[in-house]
């Protein structure tokens, strides 16, 4: 899963991410092996863009969602 991939890479500070600059995150994308997943990039990348300006909201969020780091099922593929 991306987002194992993503933290298991040291990539679970929310704010480091959102500071770093494009060449930098998309390093970052190229090491969990989203850099050829384009849309998925983005996608982060707008989320990033809502969570810098309203942090809050993701806290509420989130604090119903186990964390990443647990191993969760796989997914059914259809």
């Amino acid at each position: 899963m991306l987002a194992d991939d993503l933290v298991s890479s040291g990539g679970d500070d929310v704010q480091q991410l959102c500071e770093a600059g494009e060449e930098e995150f998309l390093e970052i994308m190229a090491l969990v092996g989203m850099a050829s997943k384009p849309l998925h990039v983005r996608r982060l990348q707008k989320a990033l863009q809502e969570w810098v300006g309203n942090p809050g909201e993701f806290r509420i969020l989130f604090s119903s969602i186990p964390k990443l780091s647990q191993k969760t099922p796989p997914r059914k593929k259809s």
